[in-house]
C-alpha cells in the first residue's frame, strides 16, 4: 500500500470515527442502502465489497448489534443469512453523507 492510500484510509478511519463505525462497515452500510429496500445474502455483500478477504460476517454482526441492519434467515435457503439496512443504518449515512459535503465545501473554500 502506498503512503497516499494509507493517508487517505487514515482519513476516512478518523473522519468515520466519531460516528462510530469503521471504513468496511460504512462500505457494506453503503453496499445495502444502494439495494433497500432488497436484502442481500452475506455472500452477496461479501462479493460487493472492494476487499474480497474481509470477514464480512463479523462486519455485519457488529452492524447488527448497533441497529443498523437486520440480519434473518433466508426463505429459500435456511442455511443462508440476509440482511437489510434498517431506518437507523440510513439515518447514520445519511448524516455521515451530510459531513462529508460540509467536509468538502470547508476544503474547496
Amino acid at each position: 500500500m502506498n503512503n497516499h492510500t494509507n493517508s487517505s484510509t487514515n482519513g476516512t478511519r478518523q473522519f468515520l470515527q466519531p460516528f462510530g463505525i469503521t471504513p468496511k462497515q460504512f462500505s457494506i452500510l453503503g453496499i445495502l442502502a444502494d439495494r433497500a429496500p432488497e436484502s442481500l445474502s452475506i455472500q452477496e455483500v461479501r462479493d460487493s465489497l472492494a476487499d474480497k478477504m474481509s470477514d464480512a460476517s463479523r462486519l455485519i454482526d457488529r452492524l447488527e448489534k448497533k441497529g443498523l441492519l437486520n440480519k434473518f434467515p433466508s426463505d429459500f435457503d435456511r442455511r443462508s443469512n440476509r440482511v437489510r439496512i434498517t431506518e437507523k443504518g440510513e439515518k447514520l449515512l445519511k448524516r455521515i453523507n451530510n459531513g462529508q459535503d460540509s467536509l468538502r465545501q470547508l476544503i474547496s473554500d
